[in-house]
């Protein structure tokens, strides 16, 4: 089965995880669910299309298309080899932290 999840920014401002729908998207409710805050929380599930079912909003109609806007579906995940090019960033990158310091050296030296 699948299942289209999207990020959506609303008339009035706010942010939703929703599903898309023919005609439009049915917002979820992550508050329904410990721990589970953004779009990768839902990914990342044992059972993403079952949890993302569990949380649709039922107090709430589906939003048309022409009420929202589609927001990149990422998060604030960390980025990994960008920038990574220069000796001067890899020794400022190994002084900023040295718990990361191991990390980072492993990225440089790939």
């Amino acid at each position: 089965m699948k299942m289209k999840l999207a990020k959506v920014l609303l008339s009035n401002g706010e942010r939703h995880v929703a599903i898309v729908e023919a005609n439009g998207v049915q917002l979820l409710d992550l508050s329904q669910v410990e721990n589970c805050h953004r779009l990768s929380d839902i990914l990342y599930a044992p059972d993403p299309i079952g949890l993302a079912k569990f949380l649709i909003d039922t107090e709430l109609p589906p939003v048309p298309f022409n009420q929202l806007e589609f927001l990149a579906p990422i998060d604030h995940q960390e980025v990994w080899a960008a920038g990574v090019t220069y000796k001067r960033s890899q020794v400022a990158r190994m002084e900023e932290s040295e718990a990361a310091a191991s990390h980072y050296d492993q990225v440089y030296t790939a």
